[in-house]
């Protein structure tokens, strides 16, 4: 059976993994309001930093999209730090 989709400006669970450089890497997938899917990835010198800036980029997004600014570009939340 697949799963269901999540709704509209919904994000997944958040998982993180630590990098070979001792830095940690959260990311989830994020459904934006147009159906697509959008990969959040964020790094943090512990797990719960980078848990916590995939978090904040997905109320960053939020509040663009009920905002009406204009977002950076495709994918351009998955390109930061």
């Amino acid at each position: 059976m697949a799963r269901q989709k999540a709704p509209a400006s919904e994000a997944g669970t958040i998982s993180a993994r630590e990098l070979p450089s001792g830095t940690w890497q959260a990311e989830t997938r994020y459904r934006l309001l147009g159906g697509s899917i959008e990969r959040i990835r964020r790094n943090g010198e512990t797990k719960g930093k980078a848990m916590r800036a995939v978090r904040d980029e997905i109320a960053r997004i939020k509040e663009l999209g009920s905002g009406g600014a204009q977002r950076e570009g495709p994918g351009s939340c998955c390109h930061h730090s």
